[in-house]
């Protein structure tokens, strides 16, 4: 059975992501640097970014 092409991205970035959390051994920074890293840095407090 051959993948739908959103099926490869996400195995992609499940691949990514879980190489950030060997990276950085802790899952909540992995999460925040992955997603830094793929859309831009975000800051809760003014509403900028992403």
């Amino acid at each position: 059975m051959e993948l739908k092409p959103y099926q490869t991205k996400v195995i992609k970035d499940l691949e990514s992501y879980l190489g950030y959390v060997q990276q950085y051994k802790l899952t909540d920074v992995a999460f925040k640097r992955f997603w830094e890293d793929q859309v831009g840095p975000y800051n809760p407090i003014t509403g900028e970014g992403m």
